[in-house]
């Protein structure tokens, strides 16, 4: 079951899924990146993580979030782009009221989630989001959609950006 999960360092996996899922260790605690189909949960045990205490989403495409209710369900606490809180936790509503013709600003919205997932704190440009000791700087990273960011942190004493 770890064929699609690479370790890139003592403390940071990518799991290879409906887009790359990062997973951060710090001792049986994790933090994700992004959570895919949500098939990380079946990995944690090669991982030595036994609860995920956060998710943090660089942006509000389903290949990047589909799998967030199922982390949800394991006590994991979601952030999210403050520019995109509403493609989350206000999804069915997006859906019910969003335009369907003279649409010409669609690329940024189009894949986003249809389920309402509830939202614990929002990522704010040029912020930090600080979790066990890392901390996570929030830099706007507009262009795939109109609210992504990217998350930098030093990981085993490298400098590393997630942008989704």
């Amino acid at each position: 079951m770890t064929d699609n999960l690479t370790k890139i360092s003592d403390h940071l996996y990518r799991l290879d899924d409906t887009c790359n899922v990062y997973l951060i260790n710090d001792d049986e605690h994790g933090l994700l990146i992004d959570t895919g189909s949500g098939v990380i949960v079946d990995h944690f045990p090669a991982t030595g993580v036994r609860q995920i205490e956060w998710v943090l989403h660089t942006h509000q495409h389903r290949d990047q979030c589909a799998g967030t209710l199922r982390l949800r369900e394991h006590g994991a606490r979601v952030a999210v782009p403050e520019h995109e809180r509403h493609l989350f936790e206000k999804a069915e509503l997006f859906w019910k009221t969003r335009r369907t013709y003279d649409n010409y600003n669609d690329r940024n919205t189009f894949f986003a989630v249809g389920e309402n997932i509830p939202i614990d704190e929002t990522l704010d440009d040029y912020e930090v989001f600080n979790w066990r000791g890392y901390e996570f700087y929030i830099l706007p990273a507009k262009g795939h959609t109109l609210g992504s960011n990217a998350l930098v942190t030093t990981i085993d004493g490298k400098r590393m950006a997630f942008a989704g």
